[in-house]
């Protein structure tokens, strides 16, 4: 037999992870990476909801816990479940584009250095970079700029070496920035649940259920 509660309890994690389907392409480019994970989540959330309301005694015979702590291990069933379809997914998906945009950050600065020596050909090899790592560029916060430089050395026939040296100067922060910042798929939802109001009431949720 499972009780009202558990069932709500997937109900919950289905309608969240619905919403976050629907959302990611809207918050971050990274977030989008997310979409065939997400979806494998939604779909595998919703089966799990059938079974639990289709086949009780299905959920009941596998769960370790006992029919006392049923709400326990369907909330500990689902969040293995985001941990393993998303979450571990997010990261490696995370770090491969990151790895990517550093890639794309040491190329163009050894362009920007060797356009010093030879103005003519790392004009021409700035321009390549901004139209073939576009999408790269622009993650990474630097196409903007690039573009920029491309047009002034264009017009003026040759390279302006202050100007360049603003540019390299913003492609190493670029790149600090990249290696450094989270690479998991939720950073803010991280940091929300790390806050100490937040951590407390679901630490009193978690014991109320296991008094029940």
């Amino acid at each position: 037999m499972i009780e009202e509660s558990s069932v709500w309890i997937a109900v919950a994690y289905v309608t969240m992870s619905a919403g976050s389907l629907f959302l990611s392409d809207r918050v971050s480019p990274r977030a989008a990476r997310l979409l065939i994970p997400l979806w494998i989540n939604l779909l595998m959330a919703s089966a799990f909801l059938l079974v639990l309301c289709i086949f009780p005694s299905v959920v009941a015979s596998i769960n370790p816990l006992g029919t006392v702590r049923q709400e326990i291990f369907v909330t500990l069933l689902l969040v293995g479940m985001f941990a393993f379809v998303v979450e571990v997914p997010g990261f490696l998906l995370n770090v491969q584009h990151d790895n990517k945009v550093v890639g794309v950050l040491d190329t163009l600065e050894q362009v920007v250095l060797s356009a010093r020596i030879d103005p003519s050909a790392g004009m021409e090899q700035l321009r390549a970079l901004t139209n073939s790592q576009g999408g790269i560029l622009d993650s990474a916060g630097v196409r903007t700029l690039l573009a920029n430089c491309v047009e002034v050395f264009t017009r003026m026939k040759n390279i302006d070496v202050p100007l360049l040296g603003i540019l390299l100067e913003q492609v190493q922060q670029a790149r600090s920035r990249v290696r450094e910042r989270s690479k998991h798929p939720f950073p803010v939802l991280i940091q929300v649940l790390s806050l100490s109001g937040i951590g407390f009431i679901l630490a009193e949720i978690l014991a109320i259920l296991r008094m029940r």
